[in-house]
């Protein structure tokens, strides 16, 4: 019964995606360079056909008919703002996942972390964590939860976490730090039993499965984990003066997946400068490929691009485009 009502939603998508004007390829490039410009974001020409749902969504919701009115549309001034996050709601992927990448806790739990612990002893000091294009949140409270695993026995320490993103609804989500049995079952066992809290199920028939009520289960994020976590609206590609703090740690991961190589470079600029002498800049694998950085240093942790700041001036060169 399930999978037939899937099918027939399915279904429905298609054919609606089929109703939808075609797109010529001027009017993609004046969509492309729209959104390049007033986001950031890079829908590269192997995504036309993604671009054309997303807007195609908007349109039918708003009974416009083609491409040129919805542009028309979107750059009136009465709706320029509240129209362009509806888009962009449907532009960005807000999947992550808590320690999405392994190796990089790994480091910054057994190397990093111990080691700015070390230079600021006795010092009373508060550690500065930006996790950056956090989603829903679950980067953010990892980072949390991994000063607390590594460091909660230094009262000498305190952690400030800021998340931002530049969707409100997945910062929303975010801020509520609920999350379903699919969205913790793959985080290491240790910090779900350690630094969550089972919230209850949803209302289950008598009869079911242990497997399936054990999917319907919450898990909250701890209080005194929460604590040192604020979110906020920030746009990478677009920061025009958005003041965040300068760091300890940086976490910038899959997030240049909607950049090009130009903006890449730009904002790797921008998050070390945003870095104390000595903290260090997580990206994800391969999301530097291109590009030279000086007045920081590569370091040699296992599977892991990570650059430390070793210099006052710091700069970035395109190598290959």
């Amino acid at each position: 019964m399930l999978s037939e009502m899937n099918n027939r939603a399915m279904k429905q998508d298609t054919d609606s995606y089929d109703k939808s004007p075609q797109m010529s390829d001027e009017e993609y490039l004046r969509w492309r360079n729209l959104i390049q410009e007033r986001m950031g974001l890079c829908i590269r020409e192997t995504r036309m056909d993604f671009l054309k749902r997303r807007l195609w969504e908007r349109m039918r919701y708003l009974t416009i008919p083609n491409y040129r009115d919805y542009y028309e549309f979107i750059l009136r001034k009465d709706q320029n703002r509240t129209e362009w996050q509806h888009l962009l709601e449907l532009l960005v992927n807000c999947q992550s996942a808590f320690f999405r990448h392994l190796p990089s806790y790994d480091a910054l739990m057994n190397t990093v972390l111990p080691e700015i612990a070390k230079k600021y002893f006795p010092q009373k000091q508060t550690l500065f964590f930006w996790s950056v294009g956090c989603s829903r949140g679950q980067e953010t409270y990892s980072l949390s939860m991994a000063f607390h695993h590594a460091l909660g026995q230094h009262s000498n320490l305190d952690a400030s976490v800021i998340g931002t993103d530049i969707s409100f609804r997945a910062l929303e989500r975010a801020r509520k730090a609920e999350y379903s049995f699919l969205e913790v079952r793959d985080m290491p066992d240790i910090f779900r039993e350690k630094y969550m809290t089972e919230i209850g199920k949803s209302d289950a028939r008598e009869g079911k499965s242990i497997l399936l009520n054990k999917h319907l289960v919450k898990y909250r994020v701890n209080d005194h984990l929460r604590k040192p976590v604020t979110f906020r609206f920030f746009n990478l590609n677009l920061p025009n003066n958005q003041d965040i703090p300068i760091q300890d740690i940086i976490f910038c991961q899959n997030v240049f997946i909607y950049f090009g190589i130009e903006d890449r470079a730009k904002s790797i600029l921008l998050l070390l400068k945003h870095l104390k002498p000595g903290g260090y800049l997580f990206l994800g694998p391969g999301e530097a490929v291109g590009i030279r950085v000086s007045g920081a240093t590569l370091t040699h942790f296992k599977d892991t691009l990570c650059y430390k700041r070793t210099r006052e001036e710091v700069h970035v060169q395109i190598t290959q485009r």
